[in-house]
């Protein structure tokens, strides 16, 4: 069966061009071969656009994929409209070719540690390494690659803990970095590594602190399990029934957009929809609706965080929502931060509250200091 693939691509040349650009092509393709076969139709009809002829990793709307990729999975995953990126636009050099010389360096953090067959399993964690998006804000990340590899290597040698957790334990460029950002299809469990690597440390640090009363490090504090920060003792909109309440407040006039981050599922985006139709919104999508937004990693690295936010913010915004609805306290605090327009080098008018807190405004409730949002910028109740 033939699909028709309509593709934004990417163009860029470090020996001729000053700034990158896009150019849409249409493509007949059938949907057995592959994203591999899509490209060389690109070339054939371009004649010098430039790509990985084997199997390499690319950016399909901001997610990484093997190009071994077969098209029916491609349009069943992201439709017939793409758009085609290096897996890094930070470091192309020609189209889709890029220089990925870090990723080959940051194995030095660990190499001491491997053998052969090590080394060959940190070279198919290419995708894990370049789906964050920390490595644009910190070149010196180590990468999320590292994690996994360094999980591997403790348990083949449980002799090595130590001094692996030592290196990873870096304040700057380790472990305390890492958020999970859902940038790979399909996703690659790094999470539940680091979940371990995190746990080992937490251990670590408690045995090394046992013997001084009173105190507790920050590194401690940072590697502990953390609570749920709430502001208040709203209601839960996940258990709302929508059809047995009544929506006082109108938000008819209004644009909302909804941040479901990283945890986003099918189940909370049909919750957000319902929540957006019963206060009477318009509703906005995004394209950075799912993705990490720094709240994960904001006690350890405030500005990475805030950067990652602003662009979420931004892309809100210019999606011209008035609202962003966001699933968290914490995640409403970073999003309503000023620090985040000031990053953006412009004024950004969108006004943030949580799912619980909308639903609240929209049943009545104009308590602000209730609401939790007594210091907020929302200036409609």
């Amino acid at each position: 069966m033939k699909q028709t693939i309509t593709s934004e691509l990417f163009f860029f040349n470090t020996k001729t061009d000053y700034l990158p650009y896009y150019k849409t092509y249409t493509f007949d393709i059938d949907e057995d071969k592959s994203i591999n076969d899509l490209l060389s139709l690109a070339k054939e009809k371009i004649g010098s656009y430039e790509y990985a002829k084997n199997n390499a990793v690319i950016a399909i709307n901001s997610c990484l994929v093997d190009t071994s990729l077969n098209i029916k999975e491609l349009v069943s995953n992201f439709g017939n409209e793409i758009k085609i990126e290096p897996l890094s636009t930070y470091r192309a050099t020609h189209d889709l070719i890029v220089n990925d010389d870090d990723f080959y360096q940051k194995l030095k953090v660990l190499e001491e540690f491997c053998d052969e067959s090590d080394k060959e399993y940190y070279n198919t964690l290419y995708r894990a390494y370049y789906s964050s998006s920390t490595l644009r804000f910190n070149d010196d990340y180590f990468g999320d690659s590292i994690f996994l590899l360094a999980s591997r290597l403790i348990n083949k040698n449980e002799n090595n803990i130590n001094a692996i957790l030592e290196i990873i334990d870096d304040e700057l460029n380790g472990i305390s970095l890492y958020e999970f950002e859902n940038n790979t299809y399909p996703s690659i469990d790094v999470q539940s590594s680091v979940d371990e690597l995190k746990k080992l440390l937490y251990k670590k640090t408690e045995e090394e602190n046992s013997g001084i009363l009173g105190q507790i490090s920050k590194k401690l504090n940072s590697f502990a399990p953390k609570k749920e920060e709430t502001a208040n003792e709203l209601k839960t909109f996940d258990e709302v029934n929508f059809a047995s309440i009544k929506a006082v407040h109108s938000f008819s006039e209004f644009s909302i957009a909804t941040y479901n981050g990283t945890k986003s599922t099918k189940e909370l985006c049909e919750k957000s929809k319902e929540l957006i139709a019963f206060v009477g919104a318009n509703e906005i999508n995004f394209n950075l609706s799912d993705k990490a937004c720094g709240a994960d990693i904001f006690d350890n690295a405030s500005s990475i965080a805030h950067k990652k936010a602003s662009e979420i913010l931004t892309d809100a915004f210019d999606s011209s929502a008035d609202i962003l609805v966001v699933n968290s306290e914490l995640e409403r605090k970073l999003f309503s931060s000023k620090e985040l327009q000031e990053l953006a080098g412009r004024e950004i008018n969108l006004q943030v509250l949580t799912s619980s807190q909308l639903l609240e405004i929209s049943l009545g409730n104009k308590n602000k200091k209730e609401l939790g949002l007594q210091d907020s910028n929302v200036t409609f109740i």
